[in-house]
């Protein structure tokens, strides 16, 4: 069984991260600051990926420098992906989520940032180890998604992690937009990365507390 239709974009997309991109500048040219509830009525209550796409690109984005920012798409994070795992076929958010809001000048700011990694990601991705991305297996990154959305707000001190997990969850998100196990692999690479990261914060905080 593959990934269901309405989790997923065509798989014919030449361009799947740009053309997400593309959508956003379309939203921050209009002339108001961008409401999540917004971005969620541009792309579609169905469109799963896509929204997890956004939220993690945001994290990656110079936009994560605003405070509680990685905490607060974390939590998207686990949501859509967790309504994944349980085969919603519309996404949901919480009122009190849907109504955050970033100015349009930031939010354009962060796009043009994003275009080159986009770029690179559009270039390289296209279908292959499909059995990763197809029933039962693809559970096992929607679930690491999961967690990587509820890890954000308990790691966003800790130098790297959030963006690492993002990372992760943005090759992930491609994965399931064109069907690259490859991108799956990738995935786990920077998962693995971040635990690294926070193992030697850990293993830092330990030998100065037991230094003093």
């Amino acid at each position: 069984m593959l990934v269901p239709p309405s989790l997923m974009t065509d798989a014919h997309e030449s361009h799947p991260v740009m053309d997400i991109l593309d959508k956003l500048e379309t939203l921050g040219r209009a002339d108001h600051d961008v409401k999540l509830e917004h971005v969620v009525q541009a792309f579609g209550r169905t469109a799963f990926v896509p929204m997890l796409m956004v939220h993690a690109l945001i994290v990656l984005s110079p936009l994560s420098g605003i405070p509680f920012l990685p905490t607060l798409f974390g939590l998207l994070i686990a949501l859509t992906a967790l309504q994944m795992v349980l085969g919603k076929r519309r996404l949901w958010l919480p009122g009190f989520l849907l109504c955050r809001e970033v100015s349009s000048g930031r939010l354009l700011r962060a796009l043009s940032w994003l275009r080159r990694p986009a770029d690179w990601l559009d270039q390289r991705a296209k279908r292959r180890f499909t059995v990763l991305t197809g029933q039962p297996l693809v559970m096992i990154p929607q679930l690491t998604c999961v967690a990587c959305g509820a890890a954000m707000p308990f790691l966003e001190i800790v130098p790297f992690s959030s963006s690492l997990l993002a990372a992760a969850v943005i090759c992930f998100s491609v994965s399931f937009l064109v069907r690259d196990g490859l991108f799956v692999i990738l995935g786990g690479v920077f998962v693995g990365l971040a635990l690294l990261v926070l193992g030697l914060v850990y293993d830092g905080a330990l030998m100065a507390l037991t230094a003093t």
